[in-house]
This record gives structure tokens, sequence and C-alpha cells, in this order.
């Protein structure tokens, strides 16, 4: 997603105004909402519990529907790279998957007790639209930032993406305190604080320019081509395939973790949900300051 052969961008003749890297960091601020709310700290014990009746296989379930959103994500990030690249319509392709997994987790609401196909379809909807979105706010990063200040930019992306998800966990704490069963209202409030809090994101400029697509071309072909060329020219950076490397068999225990923390919190060690949640908001404010 990130400089893609079919992307041509002069940022020099474009200089990057504060606001735009605020809107930038404001993106993160928003969808940390749904990862930690949904992915992490509320929606997974409430599916454990509610949804899937406390079905043994509830984690199982839960577990392969975000390995299923995943592979779509791989297998569809290079097609939806390259018209993103070829159209230059990176921002309209963010927001759109900001609106589609707002809706999807509204949608989460509806789906009750026993509604296990329903939440689960809601889940991967979500998720696929939420990746995608990371790897559109991502491509966004080079072309605000220089090699000098590349680095401070980033860290602001994920302070900001730390108290976005700080702030959901307050509003969820107050709607849970609220009374019996408001447990679907936080789902409501994710959707809700993911759509508004990404507003400031329009701030971002548009610096590639669209271009034709050559004959017999097409951005499927394009996108294979891209990541084919990235296949070739690895094994000659020898330290970046490590590190691509290294960080796929992290990030992928660390979803692990992510994803099943607060089932194992209040299936294994007992905890309430309110415990939980003032758990994560303590690991939220430590993530802020690192």
């Amino acid at each position: 997603m990130r400089g893609g052969v079919a992307a041509m961008v002069d940022v020099s003749k474009q200089p990057v105004k504060k606001r735009e890297i605020f809107g930038w960091c404001c993106f993160d601020f928003a969808n940390s909402a749904y990862t930690t709310i949904i992915v992490t700290v509320v929606y997974a014990v409430y599916f454990a519990k509610v949804v899937a009746k406390g079905d043994a296989r509830a984690a199982g379930w839960w577990g392969t529907a975000l390995a299923v959103s995943q592979l779509i994500v791989i297998f569809g990030s290079p097609l939806l790279g390259a018209i993103a690249d070829v159209t230059a319509r990176k921002k309209i392709y963010l927001m759109i998957s900001a609106v589609v997994c707002s809706v999807a987790t509204i949608g989460l609401y509806f789906a009750g007790a026993g509604e296990v196909w329903l939440a689960l379809g809601l889940i991967v909807v979500a998720n696929v639209a939420f990746s995608m979105g990371e790897n559109l706010c991502a491509s966004f990063l080079p072309e605000i930032s220089t090699a000098q200040n590349v680095g401070r930019i980033s860290g602001y992306g994920w302070s900001f993406g730390y108290l976005g998800g700080l702030l959901s966990l307050v509003l969820a704490l107050v709607i849970l305190e609220s009374g019996e069963g408001r447990a679907p209202w936080t789902f409501v409030m994710t959707g809700v604080f993911f759509i508004i809090a990404c507003l400031p994101t329009l701030l971002l400029r548009e610096r590639a320019r669209p271009r034709q697509l050559s004959k017999g071309e097409t951005y499927l072909k394009l996108g294979m081509a891209q990541l084919k060329q990235m296949v070739v020219e690895l094994p000659r950076h020898r330290t970046l395939a490590l590190f691509f490397l290294s960080m796929l068999l992290f990030m992928a225990g660390l979803t692990a973790v992510v994803a099943f923390a607060a089932i194992y919190a209040t299936q294994v060690l007992e905890m309430t949900q309110t415990e939980v949640i003032k758990l994560f908001v303590v690991l939220q404010l430590a993530g802020v300051a690192g």
C-alpha cells in the first residue's frame, strides 16, 4: 500500500500542514475504539457469554472469525492498493472503510443470544474494513512525513490511538454501570465514536495524481505485479526480510493475546467485566506514555 509504482506523488510542491498530521492521527484515535471495545475488552466476552450462550466452542468460533477476516485482508490488500494508487482516491476509500466498520459494529447490537452466525458475519465484515483502513491510513505516512520526522509522526499516531482507546473504555464503563443489560449499547457507542472521531481525517490531502490503466492492464494484474516485485527484491535486503519475518511471528502472538485477553480474564481469572475494563484503562495509560 505504501509506495506502489502506480502512485505519482510530488510532496515537495505540496507542503504538509500541521492540521493534516492531526487529521491523520485522528484516524488512529477513532479506530482504536473498535479494537479496544469490540476485539479486546467488551464484545469478545459478550460473544462468549451471551451470543454463544457460554458454549465451550465460543472461543474457537471467535478466533476463526478473526482469522478468516485477516485472510481476506491478506489476499485483498494488493487489489485495493492497486486501485487506490491508480485512482488516487486513498482518502475516499479510507473513509469508506471507516463507515463500513462503524455500521457493522453498530449492527452487533442486533445480534442477540443464539445468533452466532450473524455476530460472526458482522465481526468478519467489521474486521476486514478496519484492517483495510489500517493499510490505507499507513499509506499516507510517507506523504505527510520526511526521513527526519517519520518516526515522531508515527509515534503521535500510536499515542492518539491509545488515547482513543482510553476514552472509549471510559464511555463503555459509564454505559455498563448505568444499568443491567446495557452492554449492546457499548457497541453502538463504538460505531458512532469511530465515525465521528475520524472526521478530522478529511483534512488530509490526496497528493497522488490518477492515471489511466495501460492496454491489457487490470487492477488485479497491477496489484499482483507490485507484490511480485516486492518478493523478487526482498532477498536482496536480508535485514528487511528478517524484520518482516520477526514482525509476522511477533504480531501473530500479540494479536492472539489481544483477541483473547478479556475472555481469559473473565473465564479463568474470574474477573468481572468492570474489573477488566479498569485493568485495560491502566494498560491504555501505559501505552500512551510509551
